[in-house]
């Protein structure tokens, strides 16, 4: 096991698409804040910065900041992230989806959510979270399980505080 970071990793810009999404990295972990729906153009982009971030450092975990503004994605988009799955299965050690949308959209999005990841036949660690504290906390405890990395709760909790601030 390897001991948490104390000292703040520099969070850095991996990837944006105007009006799709931003993908960050700290540390192990990708963030990606969308700012619309998703499409297979965006899944490419996902794809690579993915690829870049895991080959630095595997396995690494993912958080998807949804934040009520993303649209059911459709069956091309939704076969583009099965692919994505599998390509990244081995590399990626949990994923955490914040959405703060409510009711039947919420509901929906978790069907989708759970419907690629069994299509794709993949084991990854999926959770959807409605509240930035409960995702990290859970992302925490994910990423040393399935790595044997720790991370730093009040440094990762500060990072997507960052992010949820520069995309609201």
């Amino acid at each position: 096991m390897t001991p948490p970071a104390t000292t703040s990793a520099p969070m850095r810009l991996l990837s944006q698409l105007d009006g799709e999404f931003a993908i960050y990295a700290w540390q192990a972990v990708a963030v990606l804040a969308w700012e619309g729906p998703l499409t297979v153009a965006g899944v490419g982009h996902m794809d690579a910065a993915l690829a870049a971030l895991s080959a630095l450092q595997s396995p690494i975990s993912i958080v998807h900041m949804l934040r009520g503004r993303t649209d059911l994605p459709g069956a091309e988009v939704r076969a583009a992230m099965e692919r994505l799955s599998k390509t990244h299965e081995h590399a990626i050690a949990c994923t955490a989806i914040l959405d703060d949308s409510q009711g039947f959209v919420a509901g929906a999005i978790k069907a989708v959510i759970t419907g690629v990841a069994l299509l794709a036949r993949v084991r990854l660690e999926i959770r959807l979270f409605s509240d930035l504290d409960s995702l990290a906390a859970w992302l925490v405890a994910m990423h040393e399980k399935r790595s044997g990395v720790q991370l730093n709760l009040v440094e990762l909790r500060g990072v997507l505080q960052t992010i949820a601030r520069a995309h609201p």
